[in-house]
């Protein structure tokens, strides 16, 4: 009704109300059409929005619905997550305490660098384990006029290497001091022997081959003589000749103090020492750290050449230059193995 008295009003005052009855409804149904058509579009197109806008509701409804659970999820596996982290962090820190303790255990009976240099006042000890605990040690007996002294590495570090540099301790205070035996290779055979035995090896060749490498020397004070064998290991002498210095090297048994492919007795070598010569014994770790320019290893060859350059210096300072050589050698890189150089001088 409103609609028709607005187009009624609209037509009699757009024609002054000059039409006549027929026209004016002719008029006033054209117009009353077009209106009418024109409020369905509107219609229908608020239809279409109100549809529209009540999906998009429910799809964000949905949408909200499935965040909502997604992040429920999402909180839960973070609260597992950090249960484990937790859980993970505890362990971690029992096993490092553990290890702690057991590096306790193994720096008690490796004989502190003050005790190595009793012994011998004019030495070194460059001691640097890869890991808490480690597969390379060293030991030193005296006994009347003659000093024993022991390089040793172990097969891998860590733990399992800690355990072996503790089954080669307890077996050097059983040979030396217990069994009183003084000859160097002869220990050596013993030592062997009693690895194979404490670790059951059979000569399969699916098992491990655990043992070690290893120097053990014995100094006489009275005839001033060196005496060793070695199991891998080679042992450097620096001596003076006039204004120069030569290395001369000693080399070690090419076989292991374990099982091996065949065991042969193990060789005495003997040095007659003088004034001012210098003994180096170490392990592999300290050549074949890689670093550099190129990620290679240090290898002997520069090993050598820096001790050469620097055997005239006190025992101090050839084990700092040592230690800040292979530093810089390594840089960033992982530390690969255990280190152990020892440096007398006689």
């Amino acid at each position: 009704l409103t609609i028709g008295t607005v187009i009624a009003n609209a037509i009699y005052y757009k024609f002054n109300g000059q039409l006549t009855i027929p026209e004016f409804l002719v008029e006033g149904g054209f117009i009353t059409f077009t209106v009418i058509i024109f409020m369905i579009f509107l219609i229908r197109s608020r239809y279409r929005l109100t549809i529209n806008e009540i999906r998009l509701r429910l799809e964000l409804e949905e949408s909200k619905k499935i965040v909502e659970e997604n992040h429920k999820i999402v909180v839960e596996q973070k609260s597992e997550i950090q249960d484990q982290k937790d859980s993970l962090q505890l362990k971690n820190q029992e096993i490092t305490d553990s290890i702690n303790y057991a590096k306790n255990i193994q720096r008690a009976l490796i004989p502190s660098f003050e005790k190595f240099k009793i012994s011998f006042p004019e030495s070194f000890v460059l001691y640097k384990p890869k890991d808490i605990v480690s597969g390379d040690f060293y030991w030193v007996h005296a006994e009347d006029d003659e000093v024993f002294y022991v390089t040793a590495d172990c097969t891998g570090h860590g733990v399992p290497g800690g355990f072996m540099t503790m089954l080669g301790l307890s077996f050097l205070e059983s040979i030396i001091v217990g069994q009183n035996e003084k000859s160097p290779e002869k220990i050596l055979n013993l030592m062997r022997d009693k690895i194979i035995s404490a670790l059951n090896q059979s000569g399969s060749n699916t098992e491990n081959k655990d043992g070690m490498d290893i120097t053990i020397c014995r100094f006489n004070k009275k005839t001033n003589e060196l005496f060793f064998s070695s199991a891998n290991n080679d042992l450097y002498l620096i001596r003076k000749k006039g204004v120069e210095k030569e290395m001369k090297i000693f080399k070690g048994d090419r076989q292991p103090c374990g099982q091996y492919i065949v065991h042969k007795p193990f060789t005495l070598q003997n040095i007659l020492l003088q004034k001012e010569d210098c003994i180096y014994t170490f392990t592999d770790g300290y050549a074949d750290q890689f670093g550099g320019p190129d990620g290679k290893k240090f290898r002997y060859k520069q090993f050598e050449n820096l001790l050469l350059q620097n055997s005239h210096l006190n025992p101090n300072e050839q084990c700092k230059i040592l230690d800040s050589s292979i530093t810089n050698w390594k840089g960033t890189r992982e530390q690969v193995d255990d280190m152990l150089v020892i440096g007398v001088r006689f």
